[in-house]
């Protein structure tokens, strides 16, 4: 192992940028435009960051009008701006304008609470948004605008489904009444909107959302402490399943196949007292309309689909510190659909972090030698979980409830390079280290300087891997990589 200096290689940026956006706002996320701009998300707004000059830039000297982007979701090409007489369909990139919707808006900008919500195509080839009542339609190939639905909502998204062609709505129920809800199917090309007479409940300001172009879901709160998720067949309204769920549980999850036909659920709740807990998994077919029980009593991380739906990984792990160890019950592992049998790929290992193409994979293990210890060891594989570096010493927990969830802070989850040849990965003490291919680890930092441990570290890789930025507790920190 190669150890660098404390703090070898970070804050390599002059201070006072960042030292400025720190004493007025909290730093939750950061995304970069290429090798040189990098934007900063704050809870009160966004940062452009020259990382050359280390100085905050205006957004329009980049030629760019949106002023705060989601982390999980790609910088809209298109957008809508309101004035008082009228919307403007225009362009992010270069600003120029597409078409307009005269109508008179006399609070747009005014109000905040007066402004649209978009929801666009996959493609981007077009946006939805309500006015008046009425839901629209505005293609971004410059062609009218049209009304293709209606709703008791003003403030509401209309999503679209994954293949651009239906939206759906929420609305009132036909007898009036505030509190009874429905939705509506609508069609892009103007077509009548189907009604299937539903009752739903969830929140007002939401819409349900589309699972497949056939499926919906609505969230529903039942109470001041649980909640419900239906799915619906979205043209008859049949309802295909439903769970609940307690506000205290840990992070609870659906996991779609890539075909549509199957759901994996988290049902684990962790109750007011620590000392009653259940770990459920189960996998619904859709098409069956069969539940299955996956899991009792280990805690599980899914991973992702095999892309024809055949299998999925996912890592087993213990929960309670004095869990009773097995040789084979804990690791990574695949579940085949067809034959309903586990294989296990890399033994002990209790948190994974794939590389972009998925054939190496950072391992967080248990010690074998000693499990019940809380001892941590890390290590790269290859996909079929052979070794391709030593295992390193990562970390020795002492808390009862041994691996809860990575973003409280117990687990750092690692993040490779866009090219898939180096991963940054960080322990409870706030250690940073660069971990290569070919097993070479150098120490980016011996601690952190924030007292706390860094919860929800979060890495975000230049687009040419020379830079990085480092995310947690509120702050923000560019590194440059060796």
């Amino acid at each position: 192992m190669i150890e660098g200096p404390e703090l070898n290689y970070i804050w390599n940026v002059p201070a006072i940028a960042l030292d400025e956006i720190f004493a007025r706002d909290a730093i939750y996320s950061a995304r970069w435009l290429n090798e040189k701009y990098v934007v900063l998300f704050g809870q009160l707004e966004s940062y452009w960051l020259d990382t050359v000059t280390g100085t905050v830039v205006e957004e329009e000297a980049l030629g760019l009008r949106f002023k705060k982007v989601e982390e999980d979701i790609p910088l809209f090409l298109y957008t809508i701006r309101c004035y008082e007489d009228g919307l403007e369909l225009y362009r992010t990139d270069d600003l120029s304008s597409i078409s307009t919707l005269r109508i008179d808006l006399p609070d747009c900008e005014i109000d905040e609470r007066s402004r649209l919500f978009t929801s666009r195509t996959e493609d981007q080839s077009a946006l939805s948004f309500v006015l008046d009542g009425n839901v629209y339609v505005w293609e971004t190939d410059g062609s009218e605008t049209r009304i293709v639905g209606t709703t008791f909502f003003s403030k509401i998204n209309v999503p679209w489904s994954p293949n651009g062609e239906r939206l759906v709505v929420r609305d009132i129920s036909p007898t009036g009444s505030l509190i009874e809800h429905t939705y509506h199917i609508l069609y892009r090309d103007g077509r009548p909107m189907v009604s299937p007479g539903v009752e739903i409940g969830g929140r007002a300001e939401l819409s349900p959302s589309w699972v497949t172009d056939e499926i919906i879901v609505d969230h529903v709160v039942c109470g001041f402490k649980c909640s419900v998720t239906s799915y619906y067949e979205a043209i008859s309204g049949e309802l295909l399943t439903e769970h609940f769920y307690y506000h205290w549980d840990l992070d609870q999850y659906t996991v779609y196949s890539p075909d549509g036909k199957w759901i994996f659920i988290d049902q684990t709740s962790l109750y007011s007292s620590s000392e009653v807990t259940e770990l459920h998994y189960i996998l619904f077919d859709l098409e069956e309309k069969i539940e299955k029980e996956f899991l009792v009593g280990s805690l599980v991380d899914f991973l992702w689909w095999a892309e024809d739906s055949s299998n999925f990984t996912f890592t087993v792990q213990p929960f309670w510190r004095n869990f009773e160890y097995e040789p084979g019950k804990y690791g990574l592992m695949s579940f085949e659909i067809a034959t309903g049998e586990t294989h296990v790929i890399i033994p002990d290992a209790v948190h994974i972090a794939p590389a972009p193409d998925q054939t190496k994979y950072l391992a967080v293990l248990l010690d074998a030698d000693q499990p019940q210890s809380g001892a941590l060891k890390v290590a790269l594989f290859d996909a079929d979980g052979e070794h391709l570096s030593t295992e390193q010493f990562y970390a020795e927990l002492s808390e009862e409830v041994l691996f809860p969830d990575s973003i409280k802070g117990f687990i750092q989850p690692g993040t490779w390079s866009n090219d898939g040849t180096k991963v940054i990965y960080s322990n409870e003490k706030g250690e940073f280290w660069l971990l290569d291919e070919t097993g070479k680890i150098l120490q980016l930092s011996a601690q952190s300087t924030i007292e706390d441990w860094p919860y929800g570290v979060k890495v975000f890789w230049s687009p040419e891997d020379k830079q990085a930025v480092i995310q947690h507790s509120g702050k923000a920190w560019l590194i440059t990589i060796p």
